[in-house]
């Protein structure tokens, strides 16, 4: 159920089956359907994602980034692979304490790291995609396409730092590629220029390594 071993949302689908008497075939459904609903059945922090949530947001630690820390909370949520932690002040120029933020949302456990990406376990994904902080993923999309387009145009055919980036993060540039065409129309033909350069990339390197393998 994609919960990932996150050991209060799996109490909180096992007492919310038990509490509803829903079979293991409805408490998948109820999941898909509304999975931060079925995390809320009760009350408190050991009954309820949202309370639990709540409580991390209002700690000192993450008050004191003001609307920077849910404007990371909101990126991070939003990317597929998660955030590359290697890029990340390239990524998001206009969060300058974006490497401190993400250390205290992981010290907080509502971040974690694997390999160079900071990610989130997916019950705290789906809680921030529905909360009053998806709206400020926005801006952050637009900083952190305007760095992956700006790496592909620079990538050359050669292996280099650019190509590293691209295939790293490859999947989180399908994601702000998405975004762009279908929320900012104002840069559906700089999108679409990028999508033809990156196609044309790939092509070529492809034809460059197996030519090199056969060799």
């Amino acid at each position: 159920m994609e919960l990932e071993f996150h050991p209060l949302s799996i109490n909180l689908l096992a007492n919310a089956a038990q509490q509803n008497g829903w079979s293991p075939h409805t408490l998948l459904t109820r999941w898909k359907r509304q999975p931060i609903a079925v995390l809320d059945y009760g009350e408190g922090k050991l009954r309820n994602l949202s309370a639990t949530m709540l409580l991390s947001l209002s700690s000192p630690s993450i008050q004191s980034f003001g609307e920077d820390g849910g404007r990371t909370l909101a990126i991070i949520a939003s990317l597929p692979q998660g955030l590359n932690g290697d890029l990340a002040t390239q990524l998001l120029p206009s969060l300058p304490r974006i490497d401190i933020i993400c250390d205290v949302l992981c010290r907080q456990s509502l971040a974690y790291r694997e390999g160079a990406f900071i990610k989130m376990l997916a019950s705290i994904r789906h809680y921030v995609q529905n909360s009053s902080l998806a709206p400020l993923v926005s801006t952050c999309l637009r900083d952190v396409g305007a760095f992956y387009y700006r790496t592909v145009r620079h990538c050359s055919q050669e292996r280099d730092n650019h190509a590293d980036i691209i295939i790293s993060d490859h999947l989180n540039i399908e994601h702000v590629v998405a975004f762009d065409l279908t929320q900012i129309p104002d840069r559906t033909k700089q999108t679409l220029n990028m999508c033809s350069e990156w196609v044309r990339l790939g092509l070529r390197r492809d034809m460059i390594w197996s030519m090199e393998r056969r060799a």
